[in-house]
C-alpha cells in the first residue's frame, strides 16, 4: 500500500471513537470524523478503513455489521506474510497464503484501489481503480489509515537498481525465478556471482528466506555447502536472529541451523550495491 501525501501512516495510535475504541485492535491512524460523505449505506456511522492488510482487516472483521464499513485496498485479498519464504522457494502456491477480503470481512464493502489522496477535513480518501477504472472520493464518519509499512532502502546506493524486495507475493517469485536463473546460468558460465546469493538482514524474514532457499537449492541438484554455492546473510546487529521475543540470545543463535551459521555475518552493514 502507498502513503499517502500528508498523511503519518507510521503512527500507530488506539482508535478513540465510541463505537471502535473498545476493540482493542491497534490500527494506523484515526484521520477525522465527520458527517455522511459520498456513500451514505443506512443510519449506522460509516467508518471507511485504508488498508487491507491485518490491521485494516482485523478492524473490520471485529466492526462486523455494528456499523457500515468500507474497506479499501490495492489488493483485494490479505496476504499471510510470515509464509512468503515458502512461496519463494517453491514449497507453497500462492494461492494457499492468501484469503479474499470479501471472505474474511463478510460484513464490509471490499473496494480494490490505490490511494491518490486524503482529505482529513472532508473525512475522505480519493482513490485510483484497477486497470484504469478511473479515480473514486468515497468519504464516511469514521476514516481510518491502515497502511503499515513500505520497503525501505535506508539511502543505500544501488539497492533500488540491483536488489529484490520480501514483501509481496510478486517479491517472492521474482527471488525464486532469480535465483533458479542463475543456478542454471552457472552450468554454462565461470562467473562466481551466479552461484553467491546475499541476504541482507538476519531477522526471522531473512533467515527464513536463507533455509528455504537453501532447501530449493538441494532440490534442484545444487550443494550449498560447498563454495561454490553459498547464500550468504549479512546483518548489521549483534544477533543472528532479531524480533523474537522471548529467546535469549544464546537461543536465537541455535535457532539457526548450524550450516547456515557458517554464511551469516553478523554486525556487517552494507554501504552499497551493485
Amino acid at each position: 500500500n502507498r502513503q499517502s501525501p500528508g498523511v503519518n501512516c507510521g503512527t500507530s495510535a488506539r482508535v478513540h471513537h465510541p463505537d471502535l475504541s473498545d476493540l482493542g485492535v491497534r490500527v494506523g491512524l484515526v484521520v477525522g470524523f465527520g458527517g455522511i460523505g459520498g456513500m451514505d449505506m443506512s443510519d449506522k456511522t460509516h467508518v471507511v478503513i485504508v488498508g487491507g492488510g491485518y490491521g485494516g482487516a482485523t478492524l473490520a472483521r471485529r466492526l462486523g455489521d455494528s456499523v457500515d464499513v468500507t474497506l479499501i485496498s490495492d489488493d483485494n485479498f490479505l496476504l499471510s506474510t510470515p509464509m512468503l519464504a515458502e512461496v519463494a522457494a517453491g514449497y507453497l502456491d500462492p494461492r494457499h497464503i492468501v484469503t479474499p477480503l470479501r471472505d474474511l470481512c463478510p460484513h464490509a464493502r471490499v473496494i480494490q484501489g490505490v490511494v491518490d489522496s486524503v482529505d482529513p477535513d472532508e473525512v475522505s480518501v480519493t482513490i485510483e481503480g484497477p486497470l484504469g477504472a478511473g479515480r473514486r472520493t468515497i468519504s464516511g464518519d469514521v476514516l481510518v489509515i491502515a497502511l503499515g509499512a513500505v520497503p525501505a532502502d535506508f539511502g543505500i546506493e544501488g539497492v533500488a537498481e540491483h536488489a529484490l524486495d520480501f514483501k509481496t507475493i510478486g517479491d517472492a517469485l521474482a527471488i525464486r525465478n532469480r535465483v533458479l536463473a542463475a543456478l542454471e546460468g552457472s552450468a554454462v558460465s565461470d562467473d562466481p556471482r551466479l552461484t553467491r546469493t546475499v541476504v541482507v538482514g538476519a531477522g526471522s524474514a531473512g533467515i527464513g528466506i536463507r533455509d528455504q532457499l537453501v532447501a530449493a537449492m538441494v532440490a534442484e541438484g545444487a550443494d550449498p555447502t560447498v563454495a561454490e554455492t553459498r547464500i550468504f546473510v549479512l546483518d548489521s546487529g549483534g544477533l543472528i536472529v532479531e524480533g523474537r521475543p522471548g529467546l535469549s540470545a544464546a537461543k536465537q543463535r541455535m535457532a539457526v541451523p548450524t550450516e547456515a551459521m557458517r554464511s551469516c555475518r553478523s554486525a556487517t552493514s552494507v554501504s552499497s550495491v551493485g
